[in-house]
């Protein structure tokens, strides 16, 4: 099966090279997990990634990104920033000592970006959690940039890339969307996903 590779515009942030997303590209073929949908040919967007009811998530995430030869950043905890590698790997410090939140830091990070991803998981756990979090909606409603929703479907195989939606629509209209896209998952643990 063909793993339908979506191509990037000339605005996303890359990363990588030949080798690194032909790597990514035959761990998913190997998988069996193949792509439907686009990436937005924007230079800044948050892209929001369910369900993650499981470890494998992570790390068919992991190799997704590699084989689009997208640079995806996420907000990270202070203490796992000993690792070097996490800062290769897109980590962003949350700083602690800032009177500022999580929120406010990653608005932050947008505005001091000339291109920039964020990568945020709305359920915050691998356990059932209803209602969502919506620092996702926030951020990006601070930051002026769209939400490109993300899903993974472990039954099909699908890495499911959904229209970019651009926060202006309000919170409400926002989710009905979210349900809509996110309602046909059979997740790998099906009693640990809600919207």
């Amino acid at each position: 099966m063909k793993t339908n590779i979506p191509s990037l515009g000339e605005r996303p942030p890359k990363r990588g090279n030949r080798f690194s997303r032909a790597m990514g590209r035959l761990m998913l073929r190997l998988l069996g997990y193949h792509f439907t949908g686009t990436i937005p040919d924007r230079e800044k967007f948050v892209v929001i990634i369910a369900p993650h009811t499981s470890a494998m998530d992570f790390v068919v995430a992991m190799f997704a990104i590699a084989g689009l030869g997208l640079r995806v950043s996420w907000m990270g905890a202070e203490w796992i920033f000993r690792y070097p590698f996490i800062r290769w790997m897109g980590g962003i410090r949350i700083e602690r000592s800032k009177s500022t939140g999580v929120v406010a830091q990653t608005i932050e990070q947008f505005e001091n970006h000339q291109r920039l991803v964020i990568a945020l998981s709305p359920e915050g756990t691998r356990k059932k959690s209803v209602p969502w979090k919506t620092g996702f909606f926030r951020i990006a409603e601070g930051s002026k940039v769209p939400i490109l929703m993300a899903g993974l479907c472990h039954q099909s195989k699908e890495i499911r890339l959904g229209p970019a939606v651009e926060p202006d629509i309000g919170l409400d209209a926002f989710m009905d969307e979210a349900r809509s896209f996110y309602s046909e998952y059979l997740e790998r643990y099906p009693d640990r996903f809600g919207i």
